[in-house]
């Protein structure tokens, strides 16, 4: 394993730790219904992001193999 790919299961780690222990809580305890909506929408993006940087590492490693 590389250094890429490291940091990338590192992000994985610190994502699934905020998802485990803060997010839930940030999310409950949210009572206004706008800041509810930006917290949702900044955990999704966190989501997306790191999911399309894996994908693309994914692609990268294919592309080692053909």
């Amino acid at each position: 394993m590389d250094p890429v790919d490291r940091a990338l299961i590192s992000r994985v780690q610190e994502l699934a730790r905020g998802v485990d222990r803060t997010a839930p809580l940030k999310l409950s305890r949210e009572r206004n219904p706008d800041q509810f909506a930006e917290n949702l929408r900044d955990l999704g993006l966190e989501f997306v992001d790191l999911g399309v940087c894996l994908l693309a590492r994914v692609d990268e490693l294919d592309r080692r193999r053909s």
